[in-house]
C-alpha cells in the first residue's frame, strides 16, 4: 500500500469512530434518518443454548419488546425462520436450509416490563428438531439453530435485520431480529472467569499497520455473561490501539461450546464505513478442556465484514490464567 493511500485509509477509519447510543433514548433518533421503521429489542435473555445434558425438556427462552413510533403498536406480526446448521462430522451431514418456524400476531402480544408492546418466546429443542424432520439422537455438539426473524407492521411493511441499520442491529439498540441457539454443555459460572494474560500466538498480523488489539501482552478479566450458560467476556484491549487512534477499551465476546471455543461478533469503536468488527468469521474454533480452565485459544477476524475493504484478518490469541 502507498503512503499516500495508508494515510487516506487511516484518516477515514479515525474520522469515523463510532459511539454508544443510550438505550434510553426514543428509538425515533434512528427511524428519523430511515423513515418509519420498528424492531425487535430483546429485554431478557433466559436461556440462550440447547442444553445437550437434557435434549427432551431444554428450551431457548427470552423476552422482547417491539420498538416504532408508537410503543410497539404498528406491529401487526412478528415471524421467526430457522435454519439447521449440522457442524458434526460423527453422523454425517443433517443441515436443515431456512424454514418458516413461527409465526405471532397482535393476539400473541402481551406488554413488556418497559411499557410497550412485548412478546415472551420459548423454543423446546425437540419441537423445533420435529418441525425440521430431525432427530434428537442426530443433534450434537456444535451443532447450531440459526434463527431470523421479521417485524410486519400493520400498513404490510415488513423489517429484518438485512433492512435495517448498524445502530439497531448493534449493542447500543440491543436489536434481536437473529439469534443462534447452539447446542452445547452449560459452563458453571466459576469456570473460565476471573484474571487471565492476554497474548497473541504467532506474530501479530496488521490491518494497515495496526494490530487487531493493539500491543499485547495485556492482563483482562474474564467474566460470565449473565443469562448466559456458555458465554464469556473480556474488556480492556483498543482496536488497532497501536496507531494512536482508538476509540476506548473494547469487549470481546465469546463461546464456549464443550471442546471449542467460538469468538462472537464484537464492536471495536472504530468503522471506515459502516462498523469494524472481531469476530470468528471463516477461521476455524479455537480450542479448550472443559475440565480445566487454566488456558484456552480463540481463532478470531478482525474486520470480518470487510467494512474496510482490506479483506478479514485472522488472528489467534491465547488467555492463561494468572
Amino acid at each position: 500500500m502507498n503512503k499516500y493511500l495508508k494515510i487516506v485509509v487511516l484518516a477515514l477509519v479515525g474520522f469515523a469512530m463510532s459511539s454508544c447510543a443510550d438505550e434510553d433514548l426514543s428509538p425515533i433518533i434512528t427511524f428519523d434518518k430511515a423513515g418509519k421503521g420498528a424492531y425487535i429489542r430483546l429485554v431478557d435473555l433466559k436461556n440462550d443454548i440447547f442444553d445437550l445434558n437434557d435434549p427432551s425438556t431444554t428450551a431457548f427462552a427470552f423476552d422482547a419488546e417491539f420498538i416504532d413510533l408508537e410503543n410497539g403498536a404498528l406491529v401487526n406480526n412478528y415471524s421467526i425462520n430457522v435454519e439447521y446448521e449440522d457442524n458434526n462430522a460423527d453422523n454425517g451431514d443433517n443441515s436443515v436450509p431456512v424454514t418458516q418456524y413461527l409465526s405471532f400476531g397482535k393476539g400473541d402480544f402481551g406488554t413488556s416490563v418497559n411499557g410497550k408492546v412485548g412478546i415472551s418466546i420459548s423454543i423446546g429443542l425437540s419441537e423445533v428438531a420435529s418441525a425440521l424432520g430431525l432427530n434428537l439422537d442426530d443433534i450434537k455438539a456444535l451443532d447450531v439453530f440459526k434463527f431470523t426473524g421479521s417485524v410486519t407492521l400493520d400498513d404490510g411493511q415488513v423489517f429484518t435485520a438485512a433492512n435495517s441499520s448498524s445502530a439497531v442491529n448493534g449493542s447500543a439498540f440491543q436489536g434481536w431480529f437473529n439469534f443462534n441457539a447452539n447446542v452445547t454443555c452449560p459452563v458453571p459460572t466459576d469456570r473460565f472467569t476471573g484474571t487471565y494474560t492476554l497474548e497473541y500466538v504467532g506474530t501479530p498480523p496488521t490491518l494497515f499497520g495496526g494490530k487487531p488489539y493493539g500491543d499485547l501482552p495485556a492482563t483482562v478479566e474474564v467474566a460470565a455473561v449473565s443469562g448466559s450458560q456458555t458465554r464469556r467476556t473480556f474488556a480492556g484491549m483498543t482496536l488497532l490501539g497501536d496507531l494512536g487512534i482508538g476509540n476506548g477499551p473494547m469487549t470481546q465476546s465469546f463461546d464456549l461450546l464443550c471442546t471449542a471455543t467460538v469468538g462472537l461478533e464484537s464492536d471495536g469503536g472504530l468503522r471506515c464505513v459502516d462498523n469494524i468488527f472481531i469476530s470468528q468469521g471463516s477461521s476455524p474454533v479455537g480450542a479448550f478442556n472443559f475440565d480445566d480452565d487454566t488456558e484456552f485459544t480463540l481463532n478470531l477476524e478482525l474486520d470480518v465484514t470487510n467494512d474496510c475493504g482490506a479483506g478479514a484478518v485472522p488472528f489467534t490469541v491465547k488467555l492463561t490464567k494468572q
